[in-house]
């Protein structure tokens, strides 16, 4: 699997198509740099405090649409964002997996190993979107109470 954090980040935006502002660049540098996927709130808190909210969640929109970030979404309202994995075999991103969402300090993990088998819908329906996720204790956590 290849990660988009892989590619450099002018790549990226020159690849999709967008320009090279660096708001943008600030942000996605900003979700290379984590191993989970990080809030919107998380994001912000390390953005230069020039960035206003709106200039972040358009910036958090256009580049969920353009398929740069993966958007985890818990509970219909909070939304974790994240580089996706780039399936090899077919170039394109690897979103269809569980997640995993500690209960004692809220981190939000892609489980690539563990992908989301093909779900077959009654005729007539279409899907937009699945979203598995786990709740338990994340392996710091266990360590902690331990």
């Amino acid at each position: 699997m290849l990660h988009k954090s892989d590619i450099s980040t002018s790549e990226l935006l020159k690849k999709h198509n967008l320009s090279q502002t660096k708001v943008r660049k600030q942000l996605i540098n900003i979700l290379k740099n984590s191993n989970v996927a990080l809030s919107a709130s998380d994001v912000a808190r390390q953005m230069p405090a020039t960035c206003d909210r709106v200039t972040l969640y358009r910036n958090f929109k256009t580049l969920v649409e353009k398929g740069i970030l993966h958007q985890i979404t818990i509970n219909n309202h909070e939304s974790f964002y994240v580089l996706p994995q780039i399936d090899s075999k077919t170039n394109e991103n690897n979103t269809e997996h569980i997640h995993f969402r500690c209960v004692k300090c809220s981190i939000v993990q892609c489980l690539h190993s563990s992908p989301i088998e093909s779900i077959n819908l009654p005729e007539g329906f279409s899907k937009l979107d699945t979203n598995f996720i786990v709740y338990g204790t994340c392996k710091n956590c266990n360590t902690i109470s331990n």
